[in-house]
């Protein structure tokens, strides 16, 4: 049986400072591959596997960060009225909690402000400001928006109401003149880490405060339950601080005690001890995000900072309420968008002026993945077309907007995703420039066989699926982008009994290996037809896969998830 993709072993080679590091660390040799595949050096490796907190750079490095410190110091020491102000997503969501989390029991002067998408759109909005200045507010500290509210901060300044900017985002053109931008991405900006979420931003301003405050930083800690829901959720690469802040973040999570939190886990049917990255991108996140795309994200955060067991379960039925109807949102513009892409398979770029913009970013992703290149979703909103983007396979879509600025009012975001605005007759014109900077980036790949690439970290005998590899890929977890989960393969094998179709949608059966004594069962969510058919022929076969375990009482179960199957042959 062929398969769609070229299977890819990650090349590596004799290291033996690496090979004493992994003696040092009771490392199986038989692993040490694993770690090289992973782009895990000697040099990286320690702080890498176990760096904890110690081992986050000093906030004071990031750019205008001791200017604004002392700003918080003050208003805090004035007793001013604070505004906390966070986009409408899980990363503006999480920031905006954590803060009030942080402040609540010792500082009781703050508001906070979350903008409605459909009314006020992405960032600071003038009706943001309005309400701070209503409020008697003299300082606002935004959280994963503001680099490009030049018009909004001056009218802050206007009214006498300073403003820090935690964000980390792209910096292009004018930036705000704010009292602090802290945004590691912007232009002079040394910190060494550049991928933190804008939370992540929040959290270093944080450290900073309590660093000059001499606070324990035992109650900012506290907070990492909050901090990772940002660090998965808005998808920034998990390596260097961000790999720190969300094992620790995790940690926390197992154990946290906030009400919303534990609601949610239990709502999505999840055990504290054993959630994941993965759960909080696909299980938490969305239900976090359904205030945002179909009512205000205010609900959110109301959740994740009460301690009162009625209300976190009022406000759960009513954000599942909502995330049902996003999912019927969803599914109509998916199945639109996936039938348009059949009909016009060289076009990237789809409208419809009825199309709800909650669920265009994540009909884009789900697209973008399937073609393996950026996807445009354009809806109408008034006089003005607004739309979500989403990339794949490494093409960078924000330089692709870059070149198509002049047909945009506005846009932002990152390499791999963005939001933008255009006026209605500018559509065509933008479409037309899209494509052609996405057929010049196309030219420019250097690799155009990885859309169909498997890479694969390690060749494994079922035997050697042990404690030992499992505790391995404990260290290594959390995954996410740029540090993707690690892909073994197994040749020669064959299926012991029956396999099992569920619910229409994905099978399981048990694998062996000839002369080995271990079987393991494994799971496949696509029941392709051909792969059955060649399954219960009884022939052998080569399989890609993840390694999954979970726990019954003491016991520990193994169970491989399956990336693909081909008839055995040599890997290249």
């Amino acid at each position: 049986m062929n398969s769609k993709y070229q299977w890819r072993r990650i090349e590596t080679s004799a290291d033996q400072l690496l090979e004493q590091f992994c003696l040092d660390h009771k490392i199986p040799l038989s692993l040490m591959p694993l770690l090289q595949s992973k782009g895990i050096t000697v040099d990286t490796a320690e702080t890498f596997l176990y760096g904890g907190m110690d081992r986050l750079h000093s906030p004071l490095l990031m750019k205008n960060m001791e200017k604004a410190v002392e700003r918080l110091v003050q208003a805090i020491e004035e007793e001013e009225r604070i505004l906390f102000y966070g986009d409408y997503d899980v990363d503006g969501v999480s920031a905006v909690s954590m803060y009030i989390r942080f402040f609540k029991d010792v500082y009781p002067h703050y508001v906070y402000y979350l903008p409605d998408r459909y009314v006020e759109g992405y960032g600071l909005s003038e009706l943001g400001v309005q309400f701070a200045k209503e409020h008697g507010c003299g300082l606002i500290v935004t959280f994963d928006c503001g680099t490009t509210a030049v018009k909004e901060v001056e009218m802050a300044q206007h009214m006498g109401i300073d403003v820090i900017i935690c964000d980390h985002h792209q910096v292009t053109g004018d930036i705000p003149e704010a009292y602090a931008l802290l945004n590691p991405k912007q232009a002079g900006c040394t910190y060494p880490f550049k991928e933190l979420s804008g939370a992540g931003v929040g959290y270093k301003l944080l450290q900073a405060f309590c660093d000059y405050m001499e606070v324990p930083e035992d109650h900012l800690y506290e907070q990492l339950d909050l901090l990772v829901l940002s660090i998965a959720c808005d998808i920034v690469p998990m390596k260097g601080e961000n790999r720190i802040l969300a094992r620790e973040g995790l940690r926390q999570l197992r154990s946290t005690t906030k009400e919303g939190l534990i609601g949610l886990l239990k709502r999505v049917g999840k055990f504290q001890q054993s959630i994941s990255i993965s759960d909080l991108v696909f299980k938490i996140g969305p239900r976090l995000n359904a205030a945002g795309r179909m009512a205000n994200a205010t609900l959110s955060v109301s959740l994740l900072v009460t301690d009162e067991q009625q209300e976190v379960s009022d406000i759960l039925i009513e954000l599942e309420w909502l995330n049902q109807q996003r999912k019927v949102e969803q599914e109509a513009v998916e199945q639109e968008v996936f039938t348009l892409l059949k009909t016009a398979p060289d076009t990237r770029v789809f409208y419809n002026k009825n199309w709800h913009a909650a669920v265009l970013g994540i009909v884009a992703s789900r697209c973008a993945e399937k073609v393996q290149e950026p996807v445009v979703l354009l809806t109408q909103k008034e006089e003005v077309i607004i739309g979500s983007a989403r990339s794949a396979n490494q093409i960078n879509l924000y330089n692709i907007l870059q070149t198509c600025e002049g047909t945009l009012q506005q846009f932002g975001g990152h390499a791999q995703a963005a939001g933008l605005q255009l006026a209605a007759d500018h559509r065509e014109v933008f479409e037309q420039c899209f494509m052609a900077s996405l057929s010049i980036e196309r030219v420019h790949q250097t690799d155009r066989l990885t859309a169909q690439s498997l890479l694969l970290d390690l060749e494994l005998h079922l035997d050697e699926i042990t404690l030992e590899l499992y505790e391995l890929l404990e260290v290594l977890r959390p995954w996410g982008p740029e540090h993707k989960q690690a892909v073994f393969f197994s040749r020669g094998l064959t299926v012991s009994g029956e396999v099992r179709i569920l619910k229409e949608r994905y099978m399981k059966f048990t694998v062996r290996q000839k002369g080995r004594l271990h079987r393991f069962e494994a799971v496949s969510y696509q029941a392709n037809p051909d792969v059955l058919s060649f399954l219960k022929s009884g022939r052998e076969f080569d399989m890609a896969y993840s390694i999954q375990a979970y726990h019954y009482g003491p016991h520990r179960y193994f169970q491989l998830k399956v990336k693909d199957i081909r008839s055995t042959e040599r890997v290249g």
